[in-house]
């Protein structure tokens, strides 16, 4: 159930990121399924759960006494006649506190996936989503995070974070919450810690996780050029938490880190050109900074990724150095940086994919994107 859960999951992922639907296959009904076979499995597990601690505890009285494992000598001549024979055994893992948490978890992050499937179009399955969601949370996840290790803790509180976040991202694509309300839940939710590790707010994954949430908030308020004020604050806050990414002590993507950060900058820039944004912030001067950070960033992506063995090859080299092409080419330097990398063995079509996924990110406009094709 779990892994036939998974696979579901996974096949709607992949319609979804492929852009066209042209599989035959509704993605709605195939996470429904995903999230009631979740939903089975997390019982069964629960009762398997229960069943081996009485079992463990039968065992104990066993060893303190409680009943006699002598075989009558009946009993033993069978067990010695069937020695002799060929005996397959299966050996099953028994259920742990760690195995509930897991498929709790995979549950509530398929529940995220679809409260970002039918955002636009249903309030109503928003509400259906999120009471099983807050069930999950409250009745299980937190009793499960209780009997694991930090570890698992962090990871735990990380998904329930990556839902609550993706809930209100949804919530406010379906007009249910306005953008205030979107922002101070948000920070709420990824500063008003409950149930995490001491060391959560260390962790690269926390930095990560809330910096992915508020560029998605941004993402969410650019589509109805909302707030622009509120959208720097938070791409601000969001380059607070990538800067504290990379020197956390358990930061091991530090050139997609580093190429995060360009992508923000260059998102700020994007808020710039947005009606209502305070004059200070929209000038020529703030805009040739922001192009100097990026590129840096992105330069140092480059640079921290050649000097890994195991990054050096990584697609993130490649793109960060098409992305800083662009960049130039945005700064007023035109575009032969571009053609410069073709002809250094970065393939065109590599750039063309790169830069179309940059206007689609919004990263730069789509007009943009038609003068650096064009050229």
């Amino acid at each position: 159930m779990f892994n036939t859960a998974q696979v579901l999951s996974s096949l709607v992922a992949a319609i979804d990121d492929a852009g066209v639907n042209n599989t035959g296959l509704d993605p709605s009904a195939l996470l429904e399924e995903a999230i009631t076979l979740f939903q089975k499995c997390l019982a069964q597990q629960e009762l398997d759960y229960k069943q081996g601690l009485a079992q463990a505890a039968s065992y104990s009285a066993e060893d303190q006494g409680g009943v006699s494992l002598s075989m009558g000598s009946s009993e033993a001549n069978t067990t010695t006649q069937t020695t002799e024979d060929e005996q397959w055994a299966a050996i099953v893992e028994p259920v742990t506190m760690q195995s509930l948490l897991d498929t709790a978890c995979a549950l509530l992050d398929t529940l995220a996936q679809a409260c970002t499937l039918l955002a636009p179009s249903s309030p109503t399955s928003l509400d259906t989503l999120d009471g099983i969601a807050q069930s999950l949370i409250n009745d299980k996840i937190s009793s499960y995070m209780k009997n694991v290790d930090a570890p698992a803790q962090r990871d735990a509180w990380l998904v329930t974070a990556h839902y609550a976040a993706t809930h209100l991202e949804a919530s406010f694509r379906a007009g249910i919450i306005v953008a205030p309300h979107y922002e101070q839940s948000l920070i709420n939710t990824f500063e008003l810690l409950t149930n995490g590790p001491d060391d959560l707010r260390q962790s690269a994954g926390y930095l990560l996780s809330y910096a992915d949430a508020l560029v998605a908030l941004n993402g969410a308020f650019a589509e109805t050029s909302a707030e622009p004020n509120i959208r720097w604050r938070c791409l601000v806050k969001a380059l607070d938490m990538l800067l504290a990414a990379t020197k956390a002590p358990d930061a091991e993507m530090l050139p997609s880190i580093h190429a995060f950060r360009g992508d923000v900058e260059l998102l700020r820039l994007m808020v710039i050109a947005t009606p209502g944004l305070a004059d200070s912030l929209s000038n020529d001067k703030v805009k040739a900074t922001l192009l100097k950070n990026a590129e840096t960033y992105y330069r140092g992506a480059i640079a921290v990724a050649q000097g890994s063995i195991s990054w050096s090859q990584s697609p993130v080299v490649a793109q960060a150095k098409i992305k800083r092409a662009v960049v130039e080419g945005l700064a007023g330097k035109g575009a032969e940086s571009l053609g410069l990398l073709i002809k250094q063995g970065i393939g065109k079509q590599t750039v063309l994919d790169v830069v179309k996924d940059m206007a689609d990110e919004s990263l730069i406009t789509a007009e943009q994107r038609q003068q650096i094709l064009a050229s």
